[in-house]
């Protein structure tokens, strides 16, 4: 294999995203996993929630009903659809087998790197907007469309798998001049 064919960062020669049944995917990515024909993730995020008086930190789906499957190029699409729960395995509709490419894959890299967790992200107001200044969404240009600073979540609009997904994130407000 090429060093070129494989993008920085990655490990994995191909890497699709599949489209299960909702409350299923860490037992995809657990069977997917156990198989060894391929490694799957299952991204999560840490939310805040506000108990009695005190923020708790949870996990939770960050993209329900999404795994992320990474492999050599011997795996077929078709190989993933008989995994149990599978519904499909999500493609750009020229490539049948599914394989992310561009800002995906770069998402679908990160993730990786980050071991399918997604923390709490850093927002600072920059003139008239408020933009994600580390993390995860700043490298692939998330852009916060709306804020609930009592209950310290943003909506971020991201394009994911060819759409365009909007994600409730916790986020640490901070003011000018303040690092993470």
């Amino acid at each position: 294999m090429n060093e070129d064919s494989v993008p920085i960062g990655s490990e994995y020669e191909v890497v699709r995203c599949v489209f299960c049944m909702t409350g299923y995917e860490q037992q995809v990515a657990d069977l997917i996993n156990e198989s060894q024909a391929a490694r799957a993730i299952f991204p999560i995020q840490i939310k805040r929630i506000r108990n009695r008086r005190t923020w708790q930190e949870m996990s939770v789906p960050l993209l329900p009903s999404y795994v992320f499957v990474y492999s050599g190029a011997e795996l077929r699409a078709a190989d993933l659809t008989k995994v149990q729960n599978v519904i499909r395995v999500l493609s750009y509709g020229d490539d049948p087998e599914g394989t992310l490419y561009g800002a995906d894959r770069t998402f679908a890299d990160l993730l990786w790197a980050r071991g399918g967790k997604v923390g709490v992200l850093k927002a600072m107001r920059v003139g008239e907007r408020v933009e994600i200044v580390d993390g995860l969404f700043k490298a692939l240009r998330g852009r916060v469309v709306a804020m609930d600073k009592r209950k310290q979540v943003a909506k971020v609009e991201l394009d994911i798998v060819g759409s365009l997904k909007n994600i409730w994130l916790s986020f640490d407000y901070l003011k000018e001049g303040q690092s993470g």
